[in-house]
């Protein structure tokens, strides 16, 4: 069975393209390997990134996320209760 990937990203919602063309490469990338990349689209509530994020086998964040506040919560989180992840 796969395993699960969330990706954390910036999204401010003024480059929508860029967002998205970030996360199809991140996605892309990772299709080579055996994990599936969990589906954040339209998820803006922080509660319920943080639930799919916790459930998720692997947490990676995409380059620019230390410049936004919920990125920076969610990396808070995997250091504290040690879930794994990578920056990128």
């Amino acid at each position: 069975m796969a395993k699960s990937i969330f990706i954390s990203q910036p999204d401010n919602g003024s480059n929508v393209m860029d967002n998205s063309r970030t996360r199809a490469r991140i996605t892309r990338r990772l299709k080579a390997t055996d994990f599936t990349v969990l589906n954040t689209s339209g998820k803006t509530d922080l509660r319920d990134t943080l639930n799919m994020m916790i459930n998720a086998d692997m947490v990676v964040f995409a380059p620019g996320w230390k410049d936004y506040r919920r990125c920076t919560i969610e990396h808070m989180i995997c250091e504290e209760y040690g879930l794994p992840y990578f920056d990128l």
